[in-house]
């Protein structure tokens, strides 16, 4: 029997890889700092937290089910510009769709990823704006 927290744990540690790994054209990483959670306090940005969301379950057979494994990729810029931080944040946020995209099984852990929504925010704090886009992440597998 398939240990389902596992392959959950998998996912998302593969993705938080994937995110870690991305580089420019000169081979300097994209994000200062990429974490797993949430609750950890932003410090060098650009960054990108990965983390874990509520998922469904859907019966697909009397032995099996489709778990539609749900994350969520956070990514932070800071710019004291609004438009100028917001298109750092959206154009990150692509590179990350891409990475993710490029094997949709990430290596046969699912059996398809899907990005599913652009979630775009930004806020005023201490002088400076911070602009978020959270990628919703769909990894479906049938177990």
């Amino acid at each position: 029997m398939t240990n389902k927290g596992a392959v959950y744990v998998q996912v998302l540690e593969k993705i938080t890889t994937l995110t870690k790994a991305l580089v420019d054209s000169n081979n300097v990483k994209r994000f200062k700092t990429v974490l797993e959670g949430w609750k950890t306090p932003a410090k060098a940005f650009p960054m990108a937290f990965v983390a874990p969301h509520p998922f469904p379950i859907v019966p697909a057979t009397g032995a099996k089910s489709v778990y539609t494994f749900t994350y969520l990729v956070i990514v932070i810029t800071v710019d004291a510009k609004l438009v100028t931080g917001m298109k750092k944040a959206i154009n990150l946020s692509g590179y990350v769709e891409d990475a993710l995209t490029t094997d949709r099984t990430l290596g046969g852990l699912i059996d398809n990823l899907e990005v599913s929504r652009y979630e775009i925010e930004w806020e005023s704090s201490k002088g400076y704006l911070r602009h978020y886009v959270t990628l919703v992440i769909e990894c479906r597998k049938l177990i």
